[in-house]
């Protein structure tokens, strides 16, 4: 995901006056944290099924499922903007490309 965003700002700075291209790098981003989302979803699905099979910690389906709500928030975050915003209005710091 952080190489996914850091391509779609160079892209989108390199290309500062064309607003298809924002629009073109947001959704890009989108896809990749719609992907990651369904990757948590199951692996939430499978801590869920090893909790109930084999008695396992329900520690990992708390943080598999706060990681899947986090990931939502940026989606919304995301999918609400006319254009790719700043970083810094909606990555969280590990993920913002470096300049």
């Amino acid at each position: 995901l952080r190489d996914v965003i850091r391509q779609a700002y160079a892209y989108a700075g390199a290309h500062a006056d064309d607003r298809l291209v924002g629009l073109w790098c947001r959704d890009s981003v989108l896809r990749s944290l719609t992907g990651l989302m369904s990757l948590a979803e199951d692996l939430g699905e499978r801590f869920e099924s090893l909790h109930r099979q084999l008695g396992n910690d329900p520690e990992n389906q708390a943080k598999a499922g706060a990681f899947l709500d986090h990931l939502r928030g940026l989606h919304r975050l995301l999918a609400d903007a006319e254009h790719l915003p700043a970083s810094t209005d909606w990555c969280p710091p590990a993920l913002r490309p470096t300049p």
